[in-house]
Parts: C-alpha cells; sequence; structure tokens
C-alpha cells in the first residue's frame, strides 16, 4: 500500500510531461472561416418557442396530484417496512 502512492505519483508526472494533442489540425479550417452565428433579436426567439399544453394551473393541479400519490406511497412503503 505504501508502494502504490509513489508509483501513482510517478505515473501522473510521466503523464504530465506528454506533449498537448494538435487541437487545431483536428478541427481544420472550417471553425476560422465560418465567422460567428447571427445574433436573433429574444422576440424572434421566443416566437418559434410552441405554446405550452393547457393553462398553468392545469400543471400545478397535476403536480400537486403527483405529490399528493407520491407521499401515500412512501406511507404504504414506510408501514409496509415497519412491519
Amino acid at each position: 500500500m505504501t508502494l502504490s502512492r509513489p508509483i501513482l505519483v510517478l505515473l501522473m508526472a510521466l503523464a504530465g510531461c506528454a506533449p498537448p494533442p494538435e487541437v487545431e489540425a483536428a478541427l481544420g479550417p472550417e471553425p476560422e472561416s465560418s465567422g460567428y452565428p447571427e445574433l436573433l433579436p429574444i422576440s424572434e426567439v421566443l416566437a418559434e418557442v410552441p405554446a405550452e399544453d393547457g393553462a398553468p394551473e392545469t400543471a400545478d393541479a397535476a403536480m400537486a396530484a403527483r405529490i399528493a400519490a407520491l407521499k401515500a406511497r412512501a406511507a404504504a412503503l414506510k408501514n409496509a417496512g415497519g412491519s
């Protein structure tokens, strides 16, 4: 066990001596010539978002029903584990 720590330190030091990978060569010339993406006004971006399926009140009611069901399940599991 005492020998494994120096070996680990030696392996980490050797890994640090490796030359860094050439990322620019792997990417090719496309990223340099592609330029920046077009920036859009937030109103155009939000116009593309689909409308929600139902009112927020419906979602709140569904969430409340799910919370109640999960609490009932947790209580049932707690009672079943205690017997």
